[in-house]
């Protein structure tokens, strides 16, 4: 499947809210990853700190989970930090996704629930 086909493939069969999802989703794996690991912390270790079973950490690591904005806020007060909902305008949006390469998009489906169950069966070039 050439790139061309991959995209034309996810212009046809995902909407809008479900890119907007996969990114919130990954942007959120990422961040609770990347504050386990630069702490020294097994996931274990860090469910323990959250208050979660290390079950839930796997699926927070994994894109697994459908997060609440309560769950958000939540692990935000856990992690003595906080978040930001932005609303951007579409032209805004698209105009620098349109800067992020072609390999970011295929790790994006393959590390989401949502976009890879919306993918099963095609091959990502």
């Amino acid at each position: 499947m050439s790139n061309n086909d991959f995209f034309d493939y996810l212009a046809e069969n995902l909407s809008k809210s479900d890119v907007y999802a996969a990114k919130a989703i990954g942007e959120i794996s990422a961040y609770i990853i990347n504050y386990r690991v630069s702490n020294g912390l097994s996931q274990k270790e860090f469910a323990e700190m959250m208050g979660v079973t290390q079950s839930m950490v796997s699926k927070w690591e994994s894109a697994e989970y459908n997060f609440t904005v309560e769950a958000i806020a939540k692990i935000a007060e856990k992690l003595q930090c906080t978040f930001e909902i932005n609303f951007v305008p579409e032209h805004k949006y698209y105009n620098s996704v349109t800067t992020v390469s072609n390999q970011f998009f295929v790790a994006l489906i393959k590390s989401s629930p949502i976009l890879k169950d919306t993918y099963v069966g095609q091959e990502v070039a």
